[in-house]
């Protein structure tokens, strides 16, 4: 049965598969000396310096890319609130709107009822 996982934990394990049989070469290679286990600590540490690098400027576009949510989200949310504002301290507004609306639809329905009796 096979796992689902995310993209990043797949990259992830094959990084560390990869280094892993890259160590393993050295080591059945017998060219384990001080200078080639410095050179992989550097290695280690520069794709290290560079994927938290990378995680930094992800981080930063999300926190943008929340913040102009949660902007949003409140200007909705101050919008409705206004209206709700507005049919409360005018009232005459909603009755006027609703009314309307009734008075639209009588019209279509006997518009409707005549159409029918001309047939």
């Amino acid at each position: 049965m096979r796992v689902k996982c995310s993209l990043y934990y797949q990259t992830l394990t094959h990084f560390i598969a990869l280094f892993a049989l890259f160590l393993t070469l050295i080591v059945l290679n017998n060219l384990m000396n001080l200078q080639t286990l410095q050179t992989i600590f550097y290695v280690v540490g520069i794709i290290c310096m560079a994927l938290y690098t990378l995680l930094l400027i992800v981080g930063v576009i999300l926190l943008f890319y929340i913040k102009a949510k949660i902007t949003q989200i409140a200007t909705i949310v101050e919008q409705r609130i206004e209206q709700v504002k507005n049919v409360v301290t005018h009232p005459e507004e909603l009755a006027a709107t609703v009314g309307a609306a009734v008075a639209t639809t009588a019209i279509k329905k006997v518009k409707a009822m005549t159409k029918r009796k001309e047939k």
